[in-house]
């Protein structure tokens, strides 16, 4: 069903549970928007005048969600005509798909600028429903390094548009002079060396001063800086200059002593532990990232260091429901859900710096999504959603009332180009479709794994094989 927009002079969400995306939640309360705006919340009953009145008694409202660590999928894309069409058709699709999974805002990080702008454009015009894009442009990198020597190793159009190699600081001073004013909202680098993946490809490490330099240059002309990193010794680096946030954390070892969280805490430095993607990738060792990822993201947390969430998914080319998952991994991994919520709306908010939404309160922009049940109860609760307001407007009104449930993802595996899954009685059972793996999941160079909702399964899969 295609998201649709309903402009209304005023609506009236009555009755409703709020958590505001601060520290408080509020029952029982009547919240207006006018024109783009939360004008009022109150429970006191609310009936202006020509106002739409949704009841919502028993329903919970919360901030858009904020996804701060996206990719768009261009992995696939190998000239400027295959990328035009990939964001006049492709893209928009998976966008709109996002909406309607309560996300209003993203932040890409290390896609090619130009083509992100034409969309930005489109969405601007109203053209499709989406969520707001901030955009990192290409990732800064040494030469040799992630993402041209990895992801775009064999494709000489994506090396050219996701990256800006580096050897010099004057070089990285001109690349963040030039990255602003092509229009990125803040600056990525790649601060890992070692080796990368089950392939074991060897990685040249973004000299020092280089990394400094682009800090510098980017906080003397206004722009936050973000830094991919893997491992312990890069954070230490980059936590004493002045780094944003930190993108992945120390994901290759487990974190070692407590001067590196202290450190960490008192220069304010965000994790994005992105989770969701640690549990799909595997390390140089040959196991997956996500064991280590969620030990230290508990240590982290522990230790007072702010965490907000992003989930290093591929837009279109994995599932619109990710950051659910992601939300559900970071409270196994330790968090309240109070703090995971918190995570995907104003303290991401906060990172980007967006005052203007992901809190529930009069004057702030009004993205919000209305949900069956209470995240706070459990987490899951997040995917029963049943509408999304982004800008004021009703995008997304979900069809029919579900049973709450929650949305988790499953591994399908595949065997050459048939996809299977996990039978009841661990048995692998072909599905209906044959597809080749995306781009994406062969470039690792092990056993690619796919993900799909559980509600995906039907009765005829599940029987399937007996």
């Amino acid at each position: 069903m295609k998201a649709h927009r309903v402009r209304d002079h005023a609506l009236v969400l009555r009755n409703v549970h709020v958590f505001t995306g601060r520290g408080n939640t509020l029952d029982g309360v009547d919240v207006l928007v006018r024109e783009g705006l939360i004008r009022e919340s109150s429970r006191t009953r609310l009936d202006p005048r020509g106002a739409r009145v949704i009841e919502a008694a028993g329903k919970t409202l919360v901030p858009g969600l904020i996804d701060t660590h996206v990719h768009l999928d261009f992995l696939s894309v190998r000239n400027g005509i295959h990328g035009w069409f990939q964001t006049r058709f492709a893209l928009p699709r998976a966008l709109e798909e996002l909406t309607r999974n309560g996300v209003t805002t993203v932040r890409s990080m290390a896609d090619p600028l130009a083509p992100v702008n034409r969309l930005r454009k489109r969405v601007l015009r109203g053209s499709f429903a989406s969520p707001e894009i901030l955009s990192a442009g290409p990732a800064l990198t040494a030469p040799g390094g992630h993402p041209t020597s990895t992801l775009a190793k064999d494709n000489p159009w994506l090396r050219k548009h996701i990256a800006v190699t580096l050897d010099d600081p004057e070089a990285a001073r001109a690349a963040v002079r030039r990255l602003h004013t092509a229009g990125a909202d803040l600056i990525k680098f790649v601060y890992q060396g070692g080796l990368y993946g089950p392939d074991r490809i060897r990685l040249r490490k973004l000299d020092h001063t280089i990394a400094l330099t682009i800090i510098e240059e980017a906080h003397r002309i206004g722009l936050p800086v973000s830094a991919h990193t893997h491992c312990q010794e890069d954070v230490d680096a980059l936590l004493s200059n002045g780094i944003d946030s930190i993108e992945h954390g120390v994901i290759e070892h487990e974190l070692r002593g407590t001067e590196t969280l202290q450190t960490w805490r008192l220069a304010g430095a965000r994790l994005v532990p992105t989770l969701s993607i640690a549990a799909l990738f595997p390390g140089p060792s040959g196991g997956l990232y996500i064991d280590t990822a969620r030990k230290n993201l508990a240590c982290a947390y522990e230790a007072g260091i702010s965490v907000v969430a992003g989930t290093d998914s591929m837009i279109g080319a994995m599932p619109p429901n990710t950051l659910h998952d992601e939300l559900r991994r970071m409270v196994h991994a330790g968090m309240c859900e109070f703090d995971t919520l918190r995570a995907a709306t104003a303290d991401a908010a906060d990172l980007l710096g967006l005052r203007d939404r992901a809190v529930i309160e009069p004057g702030r922009r009004a993205d919000m999504v209305l949900l069956r049940s209470d995240p706070l109860e459990r987490i899951e609760n997040i995917a029963d959603i049943d509408l999304v307001v982004q800008d004021g407007t009703v995008i997304y009104h979900a069809p029919d009332p579900a049973p709450a449930q929650a949305r988790l993802l499953q591994p399908i595996w595949t065997s050459g180009h048939r996809l299977h899954r996990p039978h009841r009685d661990h048995r692998s059972v072909p599905c209906d479709c044959a597809v080749r793996p995306k781009p994406l999941l062969r470039t690792w160079g092990a056993q690619p794994v796919l993900f799909r909702p559980t509600h995906w399964d039907s009765a005829a899969h599940r029987n399937r094989g007996r």
